[in-house]
């Protein structure tokens, strides 16, 4: 039987190599890594907007939109990301 691989090695080794490449051209890593956190800070000052002038009935249904809003705008950062 072979033995099951460390997944957690994997990924921390496929971390470090993007590292690595990002890091070859530090002034585009620092310029995307702005630029990320600027549509992530835009995207949920957009959906706190939203809900703030909405009426839901329930605080746990606000909550809950909110933070599907969140995941969702961060996961676009990401999967947009070239």
């Amino acid at each position: 039987m072979t033995p099951r691989p460390n997944y957690l090695r994997v990924f921390l080794t496929f971390v470090r190599n993007s590292l690595i490449r990002d890091m070859m051209f530090p002034t585009n890593f620092i310029i995307e890594s702005i630029s990320s956190i600027g549509w992530v800070a835009m995207n949920l000052a957009l959906y706190i907007l939203i809900f703030n002038y909405t009426n839901i009935e329930a605080d746990h249904t606000a909550n809950l939109a909110l933070q599907q809003s969140y995941r969702s705008a961060v996961g676009s950062v990401f999967v947009m990301k070239p």
